[in-house]
């Protein structure tokens, strides 16, 4: 009867274990908690611990695209626009080496075109967008286990649930068609 025991709560037991958070979303975890209660200088050393973690991250990481926008807006929260860009700016140099129609890479040239939009600077988001519009419309659709959310101004741009990018070119298009109408441009859109 022992045995049988033994084989019914070794399994369950290990259902219950999960793997460790790797040291980048405890990092950004320790943001959200003490932003959160309110000690702004933890968050600030947390948010400055989280950008400099991001720097080791492969580039190739499915999550790669998602941590450097998180750590983005975590500048972004903190008034700190020029620093939130220039992560992206970063994270977008290092993701050119896997292709212009790599998801990352688009994640962060959308991820660059909210910010600049935000902003007000809507000639430097067309420039992005225009640039995520066309590599969208050449990028192969992504497998299924790619799966990663991505916000972007607020809005999401990644399937979490079987992967696969929610919208495509039409939204990345249509998106572009509404700054160029904010610019004043009604042969562009």
């Amino acid at each position: 009867m022992r045995n049988w025991t033994l084989l019914l709560i070794c399994p369950l037991t290990a259902l219950g274990q999960q793997p460790p958070p790797s040291p980048l979303d405890a990092a950004i975890q320790a943001v959200w908690t003490a932003g959160g209660d309110s000690h702004f200088q933890e968050a600030a050393a947390a948010r400055d611990q989280a950008r400099t973690l991001l720097q080791g991250v492969p580039v190739s990481s499915p999550s790669f695209a998602g941590w450097a926008q998180q750590v983005a807006q975590f500048y972004q929260n903190g008034s700190l626009n020029a620093q939130s860009r220039a992560i992206l700016e970063q994270a977008l140099a290092r993701t050119v080496r896997l292709g212009e129609s790599d998801w990352s890479h688009i994640a962060m040239l959308n991820a660059l075109a909210g910010f600049w939009e935000q902003d007000g600077s809507l000639l430097k988001a067309v420039g992005y967008l225009e640039q995520a519009a066309a590599a969208q419309a050449a990028a192969p659709p992504p497998a299924p286990t790619q799966g990663a959310v991505f916000f972007v101004s607020g809005m999401h741009f990644w399937n979490s649930i079987g992967g696969g990018y929610s919208g495509g070119a039409m939204q990345a298009y249509m998106r572009l068609a509404d700054v160029y109408r904010k610019l004043g441009r009604p042969e562009a859109v």
